[in-house]
């Protein structure tokens, strides 16, 4: 089975390929800022109105001054609307390089305030003309002008689902570093690949989790943390958030482990590690919801395979519109004493 990424939308669905990676449904013009750029984006919003056209008979204002204030009002509105996005979009650009490793966000905000790629180039130029980190301001500027060709090789992509999941991941990032350049795919996609290769470590740690002493696999899991979160710490543990990391250290230290009561201390110790004492209570409560769920749909399937063991003889005894009737029936039944809501 073969896959092909899909070009216009491969910076947009990025995290959506590491997903389909994930569960293997498998599956990113070197200029300063500035230059060659088309001003028609900023300068139209903010051009003054045509100068008013005076009466030829000499009498009067002409008719085209009655619309010269509204006009004015337009271009100082649009104008003022234009720098309050400029403004934002520095701000923006500003936090990103200051949490880096996802700047393909940046982009992504940046392409809902243009309608082409020419109104994004000016934009973004206008974004960069002040801004105070010029080698980053570069940088940024070196990153759009190169996604065309990086969205291009990104359609012509055929990866086979037969190849790792891992190895498939890392021919996308070697793709990107190709196109984009390594530092400038560190800036868009760090984040990203240090979350995937977290990812396959775990399922790696998985795996040998039950030939691990319980003591271990903790330690081992707050490694891989070290790891692969440090460059992006806070993204990251925010990404996986406090039910993931109680998730992942569950799966280990239940590996192997079959006793049903000790599966259950492990499971309430770990609650009470990560959750407050109410999210716990909640979380046991939700159990014996489930719990009992379970032994209703146990019991009516009990009784159901007694009621088709009741009626399968019937069928040759009984006209055919009298069995349906009677099956039916005590089938409605049965359904009511185990599912109704007293």
């Amino acid at each position: 089975m073969r896959w092909r990424l899909a070009g216009a939308a491969a910076i947009a669905a990025a995290a959506l390929t590491i997903a389909l990676i994930w569960q293997g449904a498998d599956a990113p013009l070197s200029v300063s800022h500035g230059a060659h750029t088309t001003q028609a984006s900023s300068t139209s919003l903010a051009s003054p109105p045509p100068a008013a056209i005076a009466n030829p008979a000499g009498g009067g204002e002409s008719p085209a001054l009655a619309t010269t204030a509204p006009t004015d009002e337009a271009a100082q509105s649009a104008a003022a609307r234009y720098a309050h996005q400029v403004t934002t979009l520095r701000e923006a650009l500003q936090a990103h390089q200051d949490a880096p490793g996802n700047l393909r966000a940046f982009f992504s905000e940046l392409a809902r305030h243009c309608d082409d790629a020419q109104a994004c180039h000016a934009l973004l130029t206008e974004i960069l003309a002040s801004y105070p980190d010029t080698a980053f301001a570069e940088m940024v500027a070196r990153i759009q002008e190169r996604l065309p060709h990086y969205e291009a090789a990104m359609q012509a992509t055929v990866m086979s689902t037969s190849d790792p999941a891992r190895a498939r991941f890392e021919a996308l990032h070697a793709q990107r570093e190709q196109w984009l350049g390594v530092e400038e795919t560190e800036l868009m996609f760090g984040q990203e690949a240090a979350w995937a290769r977290y990812r396959f470590d775990y399922g790696d740690l998985l795996q040998q989790a039950a030939h691990v002493p319980p003591t271990q696999r903790q330690q081992a899991l707050d490694t891989l943390r070290q790891q692969h979160f440090t460059a992006y710490g806070a993204a990251l543990h925010d990404l996986e958030g406090r039910h993931g990391a109680y998730q992942h250290a569950l799966a280990l230290q239940l590996a192997g482990v079959d006793d049903a009561n000790e599966q259950q201390r492990i499971t309430q110790a770990l609650r009470a590690r990560f959750f407050p004492p109410n999210d716990v209570a909640a979380m046991t409560a939700r159990d014996q919801q489930i719990a009992r769920q379970q032994e209703t749909v146990a019991r009516y399937q009990q009784a159901l395979a007694a009621l088709e063991a009741e009626f399968g003889p019937l069928q040759t005894q009984l006209p055919a519109a009298e069995w349906e009737s009677q099956y039916r029936a005590r089938l409605e039944a049965l359904r009511r004493e185990h599912f109704s809501t007293p």
